[in-house]
Order: structure tokens, then sequence, then C-alpha cells
């Protein structure tokens, strides 16, 4: 996979990224106070998408401002202690919420190797901005942060996002059979569509 994009700005340990391709202009930024109302308004908007795969969505209590509050210190804390953690990802100057997504340390391997996590806004899907996210946080991870291994577990349910990663270049490993294996309520009223494996794409540094 190409390990540049000449519209990415960013620094070793980076607060915020800033990718600008002529007018599109898309900005990571750590959780914060600040924005936790946008990100409960677009995780309320994008709650029937998320409940498909996502177990936290069939609880009222995730969408909560206390609730995001109380992630944004943990993903702060996780920044801090190079663990790494999320970015909130917003478009143009009028700061509209696309994605959320993640890096974090794969606990079980031996060399530096995170594993990427992503959801991107109901009305922003079909942009192709899971692709370019993706791609980014890729970019980012391998050239600046100089990792060894890129990792991304994905429900094998979720058809457009093993998609993602294929064209992105990262290899199928195997399934690990039964380890999305989670309980929701059944009066969520919400359709929870993931099946209880998990494919693990990888992509490695010198790929």
């Amino acid at each position: 996979m190409e390990r540049s994009i000449d519209k990415l700005n960013s620094e070793n340990q980076a607060k915020k990224l800033v990718y600008q391709d002529g007018e599109l202009i898309l900005e990571f930024v750590l959780p914060n106070f600040k924005d936790v109302p946008a990100i409960c308004e677009s995780m309320k908007a994008s709650r029937n998408d998320l409940a498909r795969f996502f177990p936290f969505a069939h609880y009222d209590g995730s969408f909560t401002y206390d609730s995001q509050d109380t992630r944004v210190k943990q993903c702060l804390a996780d920044f801090y202690s190079g663990k790494h953690s999320e970015y909130w990802v917003f478009r143009g100057p009028d700061r509209t919420f696309v994605s959320c997504c993640s890096m974090y340390i794969e606990e079980v391997a031996t060399c530096d190797s995170f594993e990427l996590g992503y959801w991107v806004s109901t009305p922003e899907t079909g942009k192709g901005y899971g692709t370019l996210i993706n791609k980014i946080l890729t970019v980012y991870m391998l050239a600046h942060i100089k990792v060894d291994r890129l990792a991304a577990p994905v429900n094998s349910g979720n058809k457009t996002s093993c998609h993602i990663y294929e064209k992105l270049g990262f290899k199928r490993e195997g399934v690990m059979r039964g380890v999305d294996a989670m309980e929701v309520p059944e009066d969520s009223g919400y359709t929870y569509e993931a099946t209880g494996d998990s494919v693990m794409y990888s992509l490695l540094a010198d790929e």
C-alpha cells in the first residue's frame, strides 16, 4: 500500500490530524468535552445503523452526555499513556461530524501492533469516508507512528467493512469463531445483525 498522503499533516503522537483535498477538509481531533453534544446527536441519528453491529447502541444510556463525558476521560487517559485512543472526525469549516475511529494496542501481539476500528455517521455514509478515513489512519500509524502491524477485526456479517479493508490491501488472516457472540436486549426495538464470528484482517509495515 502507498505509504504517503501528501495532503495529510500530522506529527508523532498527534493530537490532531488534518487532511485537505481541494474543498474537502477532514479534521481528526481527540475526544473532548466541547464536542460531546455533537457526538451524542450524531450517535442518536445513526442509532439504527450502529445497532446492527454494536451492542452498546441497544442501550439508551450509551447516548447520554454523562456517558460520553466518561468516554472522553478514558480516551484521553489512553492517549497520554501511549495506548492511543480515538479520533472524532469533522468535515469542513462548519465541523460536520463524520466518523469516530480508534487505534488501540493489540495486547496479545509480541510486535508493535495496533487494532483499528471505526463507524461513520449515517448521514455521511455512501460518500467514501469509510475507505478514506481508514486509509488516513493506516498511513498515519505505519508511516508516522512506525508500528509493525495493523489489525482490523471485523464482524463477519459486516460486509461493507470487510470490503474496505480488502480494498486497502489488508490480508484476511482467518475467522475467530464465537468471539463476537454478544447478547443484546430483546426489547431494545433495534435490529442486531452481528454474527458470533470475527474476521481478522492485518497489514504489515513491509507490505
